[in-house]
């Protein structure tokens, strides 16, 4: 292949051997030469011989370029909203603000490169961190970085996400398994598109107040509770509070749907349907939570504990699972009552 490096004058010209694995083009707006190499061209260092003519003069030199040939494994990792029911893994790029793919033996679990997710969720391993061809592996995502040569076998994300999905492809499908994981077997080719799902979920928490708290014999009062989202991401489906019930005190007739204000607090009464069992007065809604916003229920009561002192703890209890959340340590709050014979 002989190329002119300046075509605008007589010069210097450019003759290379080549190996003949692959195509050369030279572009001499930029002065770049590029090579494509043919399917099945050695992953190894390749010394390809070129050599240097001055055409004015006649002068030669000889010299070698070393070509370094790529398996890559790469892909993405996305922000997917709306979490596969599309059936594809798609969205927008995210790191989930700090994540790590992990190359892995798919026959030991052992760990063989860590890189870390770009910001646009990108990420990609080259020949140099340990990629062959027609080779196994599993790409497992972590919130941290791993030490090459451990054990690893689980995903872990960043606190408030959770997967979706994995596929290799931008098309529909996913791998079956909602976990993080994903096996990719190279080819000379390497492999593009070995894309993950994850998605932020909501956290939903209560607060439950007494007004007042402070009980002396038969005692007219009110609770609200108040439900957060805690993650600022919208809460989806079903969210349900119990509050245990106790013979000490009960609702002033019926829950009223209609009621809109207690003690100055605004309430979303009507959102919220009530029922109750054997232990609970439980309280449900479907309609959605805002993200970082919160939605507020209240009911009047009647304390009466008869001849009696002390105290009592009336509690609100968040179902696991309520709205779409995945966290489950903070679904329960409680509110002390101090009652006295009057």
């Amino acid at each position: 292949v002989t190329v002119d490096l300046d075509p605008s004058t007589a010069g210097d010209q450019t003759t290379l051997v080549v190996p003949g694995e692959g195509t050369w083009t030279y572009n001499p707006a930029t002065g770049e030469l590029t090579f494509d190499p043919e399917d099945g061209f050695t992953t190894d260092p390749t010394p390809i011989d070129y050599t240097l003519t001055e055409t004015a003069t006649g002068l030669t030199d000889t010299a070698t370029v070393t070509i370094e040939y790529n398996v890559i494994i790469s892909g993405t990792v996305f922000n997917d909203l709306n979490g596969l029911t599309d059936g594809t893994v798609n969205g927008s790029g995210t790191d989930a603000g700090g994540l790590y793919a992990n190359l892995t033996d798919n026959a030991t679990g052992l760990v063989i490169a860590s890189v870390q997710v770009d910001t646009n969720g990108t990420y990609i391993f080259y020949s140099s961190d340990g990629v062959e061809e027609n080779e196994t592996y599993e790409i497992i995502l972590t919130a941290t970085i791993q030490t090459v040569g451990a054990t690893l076998t689980t995903a872990t994300l960043p606190l408030t996400w959770t997967s979706t999905g994995e596929h290799i492809g931008a098309g529909f499908g996913n791998d079956g398994t909602v976990d993080s994981k994903l096996i990719v077997s190279t080819t000379n080719d390497g492999v593009t598109k070995a894309n993950f799902g994850i998605v932020r979920v909501p956290d939903v928490t209560p607060i439950i107040t007494a007004v007042p708290n402070v009980m002396h014999g038969e005692t007219d009062f009110s609770i609200i509770v108040k439900v957060r989202e805690m993650n600022v991401v919208v809460t989806n489906g079903l969210i349900t509070v119990r509050i245990p019930k106790d013979t000490r005190w009960t609702l002033d007739g019926s829950y009223d749907p209609n009621l809109t204000v207690i003690d100055g607090t605004s309430l979303n009464n009507l959102d919220w349907s009530y029922s109750s069992d054997a232990n609970n007065h439980i309280f449900t809604t479907t309609s959605e939570i805002a993200a970082g916003g919160f939605s507020t229920f209240g009911f009047n009561a009647t304390w009466n504990a008869g001849q009696t002192r002390g105290f009592c703890t009336i509690t609100s209890q968040i179902d696991s699972w309520s709205g779409g959340e995945e966290r489950n340590d903070n679904n329960v709050d409680a509110e002390k009552l101090d009652y006295f014979i009057k």
